[in-house]
């Protein structure tokens, strides 16, 4: 067993959950899933985004337009936010799902680009916003090298097999200067540190809803950095903040325990959310 960031095989055992076991290099930090324990990209089917992760992709089909929510609002603010690292060109969305973020670039004068791996997914974002998605991997599609001026990945990295890889993929299909954007989960933040106390007096449960099954990876600030230098990219701007609470997929109670968590991680500058932009050297 090798880390994927810094190829340590100095690896430890963090959690042995109910469904998986967690294990962290105990040289750079990085935290994964065992590979064993890894689910099939099969569960990226239609039941994935209208039924498991109903409230998490509710904001995400075709009358988007029509809806007020702090999703499409943090996909607004960050396509602004974008704009001030690049000039608007070419922007490929790794991960795209339905397509939403896409179709908003590309109405704001982008030339949108996809790659996602759910079939459902990728023939309604054909379909429904007519955008150029690939359907399939990264490392397996044909893209462009030195093509991209930006690359996006919203909740993306936690879900690939080799963060190492697609990182790496991407330095070679972004053009010079080119921008990355990250968001995905910050394993040191208040919830993270929670799971690693109740996990201590072996309460599991905390530890398993702040670590789902399908996240392959799991990341801290220091970590993020790290990989992202190893494979060519400068961190110019990192922000913390809060998945919306009406976008977690469990029901009321979760929803009302989170909202207190929030409130002293928000207090304590400790967010369950890392986003971070990053321009290539």
């Amino acid at each position: 067993m090798k880390c994927d960031n810094c190829e340590s095989e100095n690896i430890k055992e963090l959690y042995k959950l109910s469904y998986m076991n967690i294990n962290e290099c105990k040289d750079c930090g990085l935290r994964f899933t065992d590979k064993s324990s890894v689910v099939s990209k099969d569960i990226y089917n239609e039941d994935y985004y209208k039924t498991t992760n109903k409230d998490f992709f509710k904001d995400c089909w075709s009358d988007y337009e029509s809806k007020t929510s702090k999703k499409l609002a943090r996909f607004r603010k960050n396509l602004f936010e974008l704009e001030k690292y690049s000039k608007k060109g070419n922007i490929l969305d790794l991960g795209c799902a339905t397509g939403v973020f896409l179709d908003m670039a590309q109405k704001n004068g982008w030339k949108s680009y996809g790659v996602e791996i759910s079939k459902f997914a990728s023939n309604y974002a054909r379909k429904e916003f007519k955008l150029n998605v690939k359907t399939g991997d990264l490392l397996n599609a044909k893209l462009k090298n030195n093509f991209f001026d930006v690359i996006t990945m919203w909740d993306f990295i936690e879900h690939v097999d080799s963060p190492s890889k697609v990182l790496s993929r991407i330095n070679k299909i972004m053009k010079k200067d080119g921008v990355l954007f990250i968001l995905t989960i910050n394993d040191a933040s208040l919830m993270g540190k929670l799971a690693d106390i109740f996990y201590k007096l072996k309460i599991k449960k905390f530890a398993e809803l702040v670590h789902p099954v399908h996240h392959n990876y799991h990341f801290t600030k220091k970590v993020l950095i790290d990989i992202l230098n190893r494979n060519g990219f400068e961190v110019i701007e990192m922000k913390k903040s809060e998945m919306p609470i009406e976008n977690i997929r469990q029901g009321f109670l979760v929803k009302s325990m989170a909202g207190v968590l929030y409130f002293f991680s928000n207090l304590l500058k400790y967010q369950h959310e890392i986003t971070i932009i990053a321009r290539k050297k």
